[in-house]
């Protein structure tokens, strides 16, 4: 999942570590991905999260745009 924050590009996989749900498919709002299972919610530029606190974190992966193309290093 790819997700611009302010002309930021910041990429995450795309499922919620509580259960599987499909990050993608939540909502965005003031910098937080919400989860649309179960409304769990982490912070779009880290992927650690926010509710509920200490649990486990949405992988990260690295990001370079070049050329007008947004590259995402994953594996």
């Amino acid at each position: 999942m790819v997700v611009n924050l302010d002309g930021e590009i910041h990429a995450f996989g795309n499922r919620c570590p509580h259960q599987g749900g499909p990050l993608s498919k939540g909502r965005l709002e003031d910098g937080v991905m919400i989860c649309p299972w179960h409304l769990w919610r982490f912070d779009a530029r880290t992927g650690r999260p926010h509710f509920p606190e200490g649990y486990t974190p949405v992988p990260r992966y690295p990001v370079k745009v070049e050329d007008g193309q947004i590259l995402v290093a994953v594996g």
